[in-house]
C-alpha cells in the first residue's frame, strides 16, 4: 500500500519538471521576441564577419609581403653576384697592350725581322723570353695569331750541346713539331724557328726572321 507522503513527493516532482519546462520555454519564446536580444545577435554575427575578413586581408598581406621579400632578396643577390664578378674581372690580371693571352701567358709578336740572339735581347728588355713552346694547343694558338708569311723565331737551340736541343730556359723537350727531315743542319743551324709550313725548322741563328716573346701573365 502505497504511502500518502510518496504520493505527495513524486506528484511535486512532476509539477517542479514542469515548471521549470514552461521557464525554459517562456525564456525562449521572450528571447525571440526581444528586440534587443536580436540586436546583440546581429552584432556578435557582424563582428565575427569583421574578424574572419581581417584574419583573411591579414593573411593575404602576408603572403604578399612575403612573396615581395623574397623578390627583392633574390634581386639584392643577383646584384651581389654580379658586382662580385665585376670586381673579379677587374681585378683580375690581363696581358698589356700589344700582348696577347694565352692559358695563363702573354705573347707578343714582333711585326719586325732581326736575328735569334737580338730577337731574345728584344725579348729581355720586354721582361720576357723567346717563345718556349710546350703543347699542340699553344703551337696552334701562335700559328693562328700569327698572320706574316716568314719564318718565325722560338726559344729552342741547341747551341749548348750540338744535337741536343733544348729550350732557352735548359729545360728538355717534352713536346716535338719538327718539320720532316729536320733537325739537320748541323752546326751551320743552331736556332730554331717555325718555318712557314707551319712546323719547326733549325736555321741559322744569324739570320733575320720574326720573333714571338712570351712571359706569364701576373
Amino acid at each position: 500500500m502505497r504511502k500518502v507522503e510518496d504520493f505527495e513527493a513524486k506528484s511535486g516532482n512532476c509539477c517542479l519538471g514542469n515548471t521549470y519546462a514552461n521557464m525554459n520555454d517562456l525564456k525562449a519564446q521572450m528571447s525571440e521576441n526581444n528586440p534587443e536580444a536580436k540586436a546583440t545577435k546581429n552584432i556578435q554575427d557582424r563582428l565575427t564577419l569583421v574578424l574572419v575578413i581581417f584574419l583573411i586581408l591579414v593573411f593575404l598581406i602576408l603572403v604578399i609581403f612575403t612573396s615581395l621579400l623574397f623578390v627583392y632578396l633574390k634581386e639584392c643577390t643577383s646584384q651581389f653576384e654580379n658586382k662580385l664578378e665585376q670586381h673579379k674581372n677587374e681585378t683580375k690580371p690581363s696581358c698589356e697592350s700589344g700582348w696577347l693571352e694565352f692559358d695563363g701567358h702573354c705573347y707578343f709578336f714582333s711585326d719586325f725581322q732581326l736575328n735569334w740572339m737580338s730577337a731574345q735581347m728584344m725579348c729581355l728588355n720586354r721582361g720576357s723570353y723567346l717563345v718556349i713552346i710546350t703543347s699542340e694547343e699553344e703551337q696552334k694558338f701562335l700559328l693562328d695569331k700569327y698572320n706574316k708569311k716568314n719564318n718565325i723565331w722560338i726559344g729552342l737551340t741547341d747551341e749548348r750541346k750540338e744535337g741536343t736541343f733544348q729550350w732557352i730556359d735548359g729545360t728538355e723537350l717534352s713536346y716535338t713539331f719538327w718539320r720532316k727531315g729536320e733537325p739537320n743542319g748541323g752546326t751551320k743551324e743552331n736556332c730554331v724557328n717555325l718555318f712557314i709550313e707551319r712546323e719547326w725548322n733549325d736555321y741559322a741563328c744569324n739570320s733575320n726572321s720574326y720573333a714571338i716573346c712570351e712571359k706569364r701573365l701576373i
